[in-house]
């Protein structure tokens, strides 16, 4: 295990590599808590499927406690994994222990080169914590999550079955399983539906959110609009009325004979 008074060896030839030239800060950062994360010494990691057998320079862990732990995203931790793969100073390899596939990561330079026995005893270890711990049931990969069911596409009887048990009479099974039939059963931007159950409550919400929508059809700018016009017709009827008072006066007010008009 590590300790807080030990240190850590940092190769002079990383210095003339390419990938010191082209690290950024979480690049290094990454290099580095890794580095301080790995076994300084073989040993057995005390895991939840049992214990995993590390060799000095390695660490087992998932993308998942790596973001939390550098406050990022999965994403940017998988990108800054595949930067330090791709210049050799990281390897991964994946352990099944308990039917369970979990991911240890070796930080090469800090890991000493394992001999033929070395590896026949891991190997030894591993295969006896899976035959003491067999009945474990979660397959768990590198990302830390439960691998996902496979789906299986409903028939229109079984919606239509669960569309009568919410007493849904707006749309039919039949439509519903022909609408994903023709997109591939897929959700979203293209991602594959994992629940119909759930994309039946969807269509459903979507269904009485639009029936509350009040449909105004643009009442108020028709009102708008027809008071702006009843006020022209106006004006022009008062400058129509102004004309025909000017024209049945005879004369003017200085004299002038109008009554040629």
């Amino acid at each position: 295990m590590n300790t807080s008074n030990s240190f850590i060896k940092l190769p002079r030839a990383l210095h003339l590599s390419p990938a010191w030239r082209s690290m950024t800060g979480d690049q290094f950062k990454a290099f580095a808590d890794l580095a301080f994360l790995a076994a300084f010494e073989d040993s057995v990691f005390q895991s939840q499927y049992g214990p995993i057998p590390l060799r000095q320079g390695q660490l087992f862990t998932t993308q998942k406690l790596l973001g939390d732990r550098w406050h990022m995203t999965r994403g940017k931790v998988r990108g800054l994994l595949d930067f330090l793969k791709s210049h050799n100073l990281i390897s991964t390899n994946v352990a099944t222990i308990s039917g369970n596939q979990l991911t240890i990561v070796t930080v090469n330079h800090l890991t000493s080169t394992p001999n033929q026995a070395s590896n026949q005893v891991e190997s030894r270890q591993i295969k006896e914590i899976n035959t003491k711990n067999s009945s474990s049931k979660e397959d768990v990969v590198c990302t830390g999550k439960p691998r996902q069911k496979h789906f299986s596409p409903p028939s229109p009887a079984e919606v239509q079955a669960y569309l009568d048990s919410k007493g849904e009479t707006r749309f039919t099974g039949q439509h519903f399983c022909d609408y994903y039939e023709a997109n591939g059963w897929t959700v979203g931007r293209n991602r594959p539906m994992v629940s119909w159950h759930g994309a039946v409550g969807t269509w459903i919400k979507h269904e009485n959110d639009r029936q509350q929508k009040p449909q105004t059809y643009g009442t108020s700018n028709h009102s708008s609009n027809c008071s702006r016009t009843e006020e022209k017709a106006q004006q022009q009827r008062a400058f129509a009325q102004h004309i025909i008072d000017q024209l049945n006066q005879p004369h003017s007010d200085d004299g002038t004979d109008l009554s040629f008009l």
